[in-house]
This record gives C-alpha cells, structure tokens and sequence, in this order.
C-alpha cells in the first residue's frame, strides 16, 4: 500500500508542469521570461526525481511514473491534427499545451530541427526524462557513497 501511495504521489507531482503551464497562460504577458520557469520547472522536476529515488530505490519506478503525464501529453500533442477535430478533445490538447508550456522555449532552443512540430514535442519531452535520469542517478549514487 505504501509502495502505491509513493508511486501515485509520483504521478501527481508530474502534473506539475501542467499548472504552471496554465499559470504561464493566463497570469503572465507576452514578454515574460519563460527560461526562468523551465529551469525551475527543471529544478523542481530534478529535486522530485532525487528525493523519491532516495526513498524508493529504483530509477525505473521513479521515472516512468513521474513522467507519464509527460508521456500522455506528448501523445496528445503528437495526434493534436486528429485530437483536435473531435468533439470536447480539443480539451486534452488544451491541457497537453499548457503541459509543455513552460518547457517549449527550451525545447525549440534545443531543437536543431526546427521544421518539424513533432521533433519539437520529442525533444520537449525527453528534456524531464533525462532531468529525472540525471536525478534518479546522483541520488543512487550519493546513497552508495554514504557508509
């Protein structure tokens, strides 16, 4: 039972872009800096990987339920021409946006594919992936380093 509470905490803690994307949205101008609120997001998402693979022991666990949010959002905006047009799905696509909001900045930056929406998703997607691996990986071995 604790084992799933951890793993759903995990999976809530990952819709954390979610809100801040909405927040970016609707609360902030056009000129705002958006490569403040990706590194902190990235901080975040770093400190959460960190701290739960401290707890939990194990990078797999850690990263794939923190990240499937991520995981549905970028399905979600990689179908978005399909999503779209049905009925009431235009808010998953709405959602999966303000998902990748506060990390697309840093993802088109990233891109050296710039012709291609969905090299962009890709890479927006992999950039907390390899946050979390990074996290999961120095917490793993900071443990092991301890007597």
């Amino acid at each position: 039972m604790k084992k799933t509470r951890e793993q759903l905490l995990l999976v809530l803690a990952g819709c954390l872009p979610l809100a801040v994307g909405f927040a970016l949205d609707h609360y902030m101008p056009l000129g705002s800096p958006f490569w403040v609120s990706s590194i902190a997001i990235l901080i975040v998402w770093f400190l959460i990987s960190f701290l739960a693979c401290r707890r939990m022991r194990d990078t797999a666990t850690v990263t794939s339920h923190l990240n499937f949010v991520a995981f549905v959002c970028f399905i979600v905006l990689s179908l978005g021409d399909i999503i779209y047009h049905i009925p009431f799905a235009y808010i998953l696509y709405d959602g999966a946006y303000f998902f990748y909001l506060p990390l697309v900045h840093l993802g088109i930056y990233c891109n050296p594919f710039h012709s291609t929406p969905l090299s962009t998703n890709l890479i927006t997607f992999s950039i907390p992936v390899l946050v979390s691996l990074l996290g999961c990986t120095l917490a793993l071995r900071t443990a092991k380093s301890q007597p």
